[in-house]
């Protein structure tokens, strides 16, 4: 089911849309230290500890600083992701709750108290300075509520050390893996989970409601994907209370445009959600949970709605504000 891919559309929904962020880090010190050593960075005075002692003032002894450079991919290893957040921690990083997503840019704040970092461009590369020479040095990969922890085995001081394994340095494909956010998605006419598949999601991620996956399956008027102990997507719409328990919601065009509400107050729901912060990815003849006469009065102006039936030019630049 993998289907042709435009890598600057997976980059897109990937990074933009899950929200690519970290709040609460905090850069690395330089300097000499204390005792005025020439190889080992310092900030100003304190004595370093833990991993920062084994950062190497390489300018000190006339060479390039210690660094560490490569691309952060997708979770198939495909394509490298814009705005990935790639830090040293000092400490374990906090657990990423699930669910009950926030009204803000950032889904979820780089923990572990970041020692150096640094976020990946358009295309995926990160390079990050004065990177702890040594063994055995922690690395975590984050961009919202994606989340994968790695260690690289050897940083070698006073050089660039590349990290070019899409299977290593990509976001978590399942959860044994690392954190991913949690998923509704609604089945339709349009198979929109093969194009999680090929987004390199694990086939053991698409579960029931009930199930330990990360993407829920919920069946609309058409089935698609089928899964054991599938939910129903109008009850999961009319209620608020289950919308929250995900941090975003995939709806495949039904194609028709369905009422919503029919097992209860859903187009209030879906605002009450989308208000509160939830991510809402929707197609086609979704357009009702937005147009008039049935989308919430707040939604009906911001954008020109127009029917599934209304033809359009197939190729029109559009601008996204992620802000």
């Amino acid at each position: 089911m993998g289907g042709h891919r435009p890598p600057g559309f997976v980059g897109l929904f990937v990074a933009c849309l899950l929200g690519g962020c970290a709040n609460g880090a905090s850069g690395s010190a330089s300097g000499a230290d204390a005792g005025g050593s020439p190889n080992l960075l310092g900030d100003g005075g304190a004595a370093c500890t833990g991993l920062s002692c084994k950062q190497v003032d390489c300018a000190a002894i006339g060479k390039p600083p210690t660094t560490l450079s490569g691309i952060a991919y997708d979770p198939a290893g495909a394509v490298g992701l814009y705005n990935v957040f790639v830090y040293v921690p000092t400490t374990t990083p906090d657990p990423i709750p699930s669910g009950h997503p926030r009204c803000a840019q950032c889904q979820a704040d780089a923990t572990g108290h970041p020692l150096v970092y640094d976020s990946t461009d358009g295309a995926g590369w990160f390079h990050i300075h004065d990177v702890p020479a040594g063994d055995d040095v922690p690395l975590v990969l984050q961009l919202g509520k994606w989340r994968r922890q790695i260690v690289v085995p050897h940083i070698d001081a006073c050089v660039d050390n590349a990290l070019l394994d899409p299977g290593r340095v990509r976001l978590p494909a399942k959860a044994s893996e690392g954190d991913m956010p949690m998923i509704a998605l609604t089945t339709g006419c349009d198979a929109i989970e093969c194009f999680l598949l090929s987004m390199g999601i694990d086939q053991s991620e698409f579960t029931g409601p009930s199930g330990p996956g990360h993407v829920h399956v919920y069946g609309g008027h058409y089935p698609g994907v089928s899964v054991p102990g599938m939910g129903d997507a109008y009850k999961l719409w009319a209620s608020a209370d289950r919308l929250a328990s995900y941090d975003m919601v995939l709806g495949a065009c039904e194609c028709a445009p369905f009422p919503r509400d029919t097992e209860g107050p859903a187009y209030e729901a879906m605002q009450q959600y989308l208000d509160s912060g939830g991510r809402f990815y929707s197609t086609h003849f979704h357009y009702n949970w937005f147009a008039p006469p049935t989308g919430p009065a707040s939604f009906q102006h911001i954008a020109r709605w127009g029917s599934g039936d209304q033809q359009s030019e197939p190729y029109i630049p559009y601008f996204v504000d992620t802000s």
